[in-house]
């Protein structure tokens, strides 16, 4: 077995010089239009440079040369580009890689702050990002008067049956989107003088799921806790022992006592969402798939099971009834101590579900623009995957107003269909070349914003 173990560790090492040497492999192409344009820089220099959505000759206290510099580099993006559509996949992100000692990851996030470092200095793109503005909130507050105030203090209560109670009240959240997206359109696609350009734009999208299910009150966490380690039982028989090692040796060595303390929270709405299913279809085992350990865990939890763990706890673990509680139906009552079902489905805005994509929009002239985007994902790509694709919005030759337009309606769908519509795959993949498959159908919470 040690033999075997160190021959798979050659392997690995071996493999992973061969990567390292490739991603060391630096090209003609990256050397002009990557190597040299971090220019040398220090802590006030990042300070004072331009923020997103200005003028790039707007910094204060920096060296005129660094400036003109700056502006020729994006003045040749179009260049740039056009080399990126004829490189190898990934090798935005490996130079990135290579050159600031992180590691190889291939995201929007990594991409943009890739992107910002490269060419404007600043080492976090995330840190430009957020929703709406205050100005731009209490714009779209105002446009609903008096309906604007009580949704913003249901958003404040996270009261959700409220708010997609009623089309006006849904109107407010896709406002507080809508307003910033309006302002985007308008700043775009004003004529700006050419001595202010190029600008550059930070766009950010994020959607929460909103799940419409039956109330269902977990009154004892230790029920849960029981269900965990019964659970990880049943999926650790079906792992290999050879085909997933590490994974093994989790679900069967020393750390398998104190799996289901250290993962409870990470894996405590999986087992929820699991009961509630049962409450809706209570002859069908419910499939549990918990996520975190490198391979999905999968185990199968039945009503019969379920009342089993209930007559197991105590009383001492007794919940009061709420409100809206009705039968237990179909849990025993052995349950009732422990669960407590609803008769009505409710609203719920999930914090922990949720996606987000963040890019960013050149105006190099009126007129004249280009998306930069990388994302993550089995599908996902860098600046040079994205620059290699089909999509209209990728061109290396960049694209006039009218496809910018339509690049926006895109974004006003995604708008549009929160709060009260589903996730449009079909949309999100024409502007962003992903479709994102798990939210396709679901309800959501739209954010977006700009700097």
């Amino acid at each position: 077995a040690g033999v075997a173990r160190q021959a798979v560790h050659a392997v690995r090492v071996t493999g992973d010089m061969q990567l390292k040497e490739e991603q060391i492999e630096i090209s003609k192409f990256q050397e002009k239009y990557m190597q040299n344009w971090p220019l040398k820089r220090s802590v006030v220099n990042i300070v004072n440079w331009p923020l997103p959505g200005t003028s790039l000759l707007g910094a204060v206290g920096l060296d005129p040369r660094r400036l003109r510099e700056l502006k020729e580099a994006l003045e040749d993006f179009r260049e740039f580009r056009l080399r990126l559509s004829q490189s190898e996949e990934h090798t935005f992100a490996k130079l990135c890689t290579e050159t600031r000692g992180k590691p190889h990851r291939v995201s929007c996030g990594d991409t943009m702050d890739c992107f910002m470092y490269f060419f404007f200095s600043y080492h976090h793109f995330g840190n430009l990002l957020s929703g709406p503005t205050k100005k731009q909130k209490d714009a779209a507050l105002a446009l609903h008067g008096d309906t604007g105030n009580k949704v913003n203090f249901m958003l404040e209560h996270n009261d959700w049956n409220s708010i997609m109670s009623a089309f006006t009240h849904r109107e407010v959240v896709r406002s507080l989107s809508r307003v910033p997206l309006d302002e985007l359109e308008a700043t775009l696609l004003r004529e700006d003088r050419e001595a202010d350009l190029p600008r550059m734009f930070a766009l950010y999208l994020q959607w929460n799921v909103l799940s419409h299910d039956v109330y269902l009150l977990v009154g004892s966490d230790e029920m849960l806790r029981s269900i965990l380690v019964w659970g990880l039982d049943q999926a650790a028989s079906g792992v290999d022992k050879e085909s997933h090692p590490d994974q093994w040796e989790v679900l069967h060595g020393p750390v398998k006592s104190v799996l289901p303390g250290m993962m409870f929270h990470h894996w405590r709405s999986d087992i929820v969402n699991a009961l509630r299913q049962l409450t809706e279809k209570s002859a069908t085992p419910a499939t549990i798939v918990l996520n975190g350990l490198g391979l999905p865990l999968t185990f199968d939890l039945s009503l019969d099971r379920v009342n089993q763990f209930c007559n197991n706890e105590t009383r001492l673990n007794s919940v009061q009834l709420p409100p809206e509680g009705g039968k237990m139906r179909p849990f025993s009552q052995a349950c009732a101590h422990v669960l407590q079902v609803g008769s009505n489905k409710l609203w719920t805005f999930e914090e922990g579900k949720y996606q987000n994509h963040i890019f960013a929009i050149v105006k190099r002239h009126n007129h004249d623009f280009s998306i930069v985007q990388g994302y993550i994902g089995e599908q996902g790509y860098d600046l040079s995957g994205w620059a290699r694709s089909k999509n209209k919005f990728a061109s290396p030759q960049g694209f006039d107003s009218a496809l910018m337009r339509q690049f926006l309606r895109h974004l006003s769908t995604f708008v549009e269909n929160g709060a009260g519509g589903t996730f449009n795959g079909d949309n999100h993949h024409a502007t962003f070349d992903h479709s994102e498959p798990d939210f396709q159908g679901i309800s959501y919470s739209p954010l977006f914003g700009f700097s």
